[in-house]
């Protein structure tokens, strides 16, 4: 029997080390958007072969109660992926709609602003499939389930670490260690032929820690 709720048991669930609260008028939790991408890889196969998106750009002008004109960078943006246990045949989601502020209050353009709508818009595609459900049915908003989770991603992530061969583990250390993006991508790039040979689990520990390093490495106030 076809068990329809596959994707959600999987991937359903969210790692709070991915997520960060936000207040825009009203609090809410945002998850990273490359963690996203991670785990539709890992359900998929590689972007752009196994899965992937079409959009639609446009630049939308609203005038609020004031008067005052408002500027928008409006994506609409649509899923596609294969399941390999369904065939060869595509499956989509979608069109979802996003939109960011494409100007500040004072007026200078958000270079960002289309990523931000379509990081927006594949986060909720990706919802509809299970990704992440738990903070789409409001269970972030409960520190127990925050910190339940937190304990059993940390733990399988242990488990994951004291499996890897000493090649990979010797690798997972550099990448924590590592005090640059050029230096953490080097690491990565001489790690290819031990990644391949570990199990899709260990795989995806490896490339969770070199996410987490990335992003790390990335942040204003990063310090190494």
């Amino acid at each position: 029997m076809t068990d329809n709720l596959e994707l959600w048991h999987r991937y359903g669930t969210t790692d709070p080390r991915h997520t960060k609260e936000v207040s825009y008028g009203r609090k809410f939790t945002a998850i990273d958007g490359y963690y996203q991408i991670m785990r539709a890889t890992e359900a998929f196969g590689p972007f752009g072969t196994g899965w992937g998106w079409t959009s639609d750009e446009e630049v939308v002008v609203a005038v609020d109660q004031t008067g005052k004109a408002h500027t928008f960078a409006k994506v609409k943006l649509s899923l596609w992926y294969y399941l390999k246990e369904k065939g060869n045949g595509v499956s989509s989601a979608g069109p979802v709609i996003a939109m960011n502020m494409l100007l500040s209050k004072a007026g200078v353009p958000d270079e960002e602003a289309f990523k931000k709508a379509t990081t927006d818009a594949l986060t909720k595609a990706l919802s509809y499939l299970g990704f992440s459900a738990d903070v789409f049915m409001g269970k972030f908003d409960d520190v127990r389930y925050v910190a339940d989770m937190k304990k059993k991603f940390e733990k399988a992530d242990q488990e994951q670490a004291a499996k890897l061969p000493d090649d990979a583990a010797v690798a997972v250390s550099s990448i924590k260690a590592a005090v640059s993006v050029a230096s953490l991508t080097n690491i990565w790039n001489n790690m290819k032929d031990s990644y391949e040979k570990l199990t899709p689990a260990q795989q995806s520990y490896v490339r969770l820690q070199f996410s987490m390093r990335k992003q790390a490495l990335e942040a204003p106030s990063a310090s190494v």
